[in-house]
């Protein structure tokens, strides 16, 4: 599938919802949305942006990318050919009265009832998107494992996590998301980087965005030899496999929450998955759909999960691709000197990184 297939089918796939809604169109202006139907391109210029430059209208007939004209020389580089019409407007106009004079109509909104039909097409990934979730899932892994091997004790919190952003950056990732917790506040569940010292034991968190997707993942690092530390996190990467591999095996994220909870009670850990959420579906957004006991959507081929499996101290984190029967690691990169600690369930074996001891004070 080329990326004018790509696009062309999920134009078509509105079209259909159209049809059903009997509406004259729909506009696509939220930035997940966006990169959705157009293949992965961007509608914001600031960096992680939530105001968006241009946006999308799609009617039972046509396609239009409205935009204001500083972004037409972008977007005729990048927009497949013979797909979409634009439609200028003044930087100072609203792009939704653009849309509904063009369809001489109000046009339903990606921000109403619509949003909940486009998030459950957007979450199963086409080919093409698992290609594209791949290559980001591979990337984001060197970027935090090359960025943390750059530590040393007294470095600054906040210093780590601009070195792990520039090492994202330079190969052409969006750092969404990047935490560094150091030996102060690597128990805390949500610290914030700050002046603190990396000292001897130290997690980083990275969320990354490529091409409209996202990957979540969790990578730890110490200076000293600690057999507790690293006894718990035998029994956080146990969860986590034991997660993964019940995922492909569960009807919904209900269900799957359910057996997380089991798995936690079964190494007698019952309080720690209420301290934090557990992760859920990915995709173009950092958590599609968060797991919980309420979570009725079905669990299908082609779901990026991030399963967020916490003990205080620990983290076990990674994006997996739901492919062929199979949960696919998409946060790994082959060769590097991390410690693989693996888990064998139902005939398979799961990898999950363990703490990298860089053994220098």
């Amino acid at each position: 599938m080329n990326r004018f297939e790509e696009v062309d089918a999920k134009i078509q796939n509105i079209r259909d919802y159209l049809a059903l809604r009997e509406a004259k169109g729909i506009h696509v202006q939220r930035v997940e949305n966006f990169a959705w139907v157009t293949g992965g391109l961007k509608n914001y210029v600031t960096l992680n942006g939530v105001q968006t430059e241009c946006s999308l209208l799609i009617t039972p007939e046509k396609a239009y990318v409205i935009s204001p004209p500083s972004e037409f020389d972008r977007l005729n580089a990048q927009l497949p050919r013979g797909v979409f019409e634009i439609a200028s407007h003044d930087w100072d106009q609203d792009p939704k009265t653009v849309a509904s004079k063009i369809v001489k109509s109000r046009c339903l909104q990606d921000s109403e009832k619509t949003a909940d039909y486009l998030k459950s097409q957007r979450v199963i990934l086409n080919e093409n998107e698992q290609f594209r979730l791949a290559r980001l899932g591979k990337l984001a892994a060197q970027a935090l494992e090359h960025g943390l091997q750059q530590a040393t004790p007294d470095m600054s919190e906040q210093k780590l996590a601009a070195v792990i952003a520039y090492e994202l950056m330079v190969r052409g990732v969006e750092p969404v998301l990047v935490i560094v917790s150091g030996e102060d506040n690597f128990r805390s569940h949500h610290n914030i980087s700050g002046q603190g010292k990396t000292g001897t034991i130290c997690m980083g968190i990275v969320c990354a965005k490529l091409e409209g997707l996202v990957v979540s993942l969790t990578r730890m690092i110490c200076f000293r030899q600690d057999v507790q530390l690293t006894e718990q996190m035998q029994r956080n990467t146990a969860i986590d496999a034991a997660i993964i591999n019940a995922t492909r095996h569960s009807k919904t994220l209900a269900e799957a929450f359910e057996k997380l909870v089991k798995f936690y009670g079964e190494h007698e850990l019952d309080a720690e998955w209420r301290k934090l959420h557990q992760g859920g579906i990915v995709g173009y957004k950092l958590k599609e759909y968060f797991a919980s006991s309420s979570s009725t959507v079905a669990i299908q081929e082609g779901m990026a999960f991030a399963w967020n499996i916490t003990i205080s101290g620990t983290k076990s984190e990674d994006t997996f691709l739901h492919q062929d029967g199979k949960m696919r690691w998409i946060t790994h990169a082959p060769g590097t000197r991390w410690p693989i600690l693996e888990h064998k369930i139902d005939g398979q074996t799961y990898g999950r990184p363990g703490i990298l001891f860089l053994g220098r004070t």
